[in-house]
């Protein structure tokens, strides 16, 4: 069981490189020795937006196989007691983990603006 999460998590990270964006055609850059930033931030409240940005992307996708995972546990249950009840809490705390995640770019969001807006008045 351990392998298939495994395994589906090697997939999906080296299927990563296939959907990035395609590599900049300015090589001044590379070539003088700097590289751009990846996550093209110009201030703090738009580099933490950004990082919140990357760490949903990949909460999600893991809160995802974690749902399947507790799917899959739910169906080969067959029955046992202490199976149904391990794989509805692998389900519970998954969508939990996914409402954190989502509530926790919302709060994100909200500093973020009240930063920018504190840095507008000085």
């Amino acid at each position: 069981m351990k392998n298939l999460f495994y395994g589906s998590v090697v997939f999906l990270g080296s299927t990563a490189s296939v959907f990035a964006a395609p590599p900049s055609t300015d090589n001044d850059n590379i070539k003088s020795g700097f590289f751009q930033n990846p996550l093209q931030a110009k201030s703090l409240p738009a580099l933490i937006d950004s990082l919140a940005s990357v760490v949903l992307q990949l909460g999600v996708i893991v809160a995802a196989l974690s749902i399947m995972y507790g799917g899959f546990m739910y169906v080969t249950a067959q029955g046992n007691e202490e199976k149904l009840a391990s794989a509805q809490k692998t389900i519970t705390w998954s969508l939990v983990g996914t409402a954190i995640l989502i509530g926790a770019k919302v709060i994100i969001k909200v500093i973020t603006g009240t930063i920018g807006e504190i840095a507008q008045d000085f």
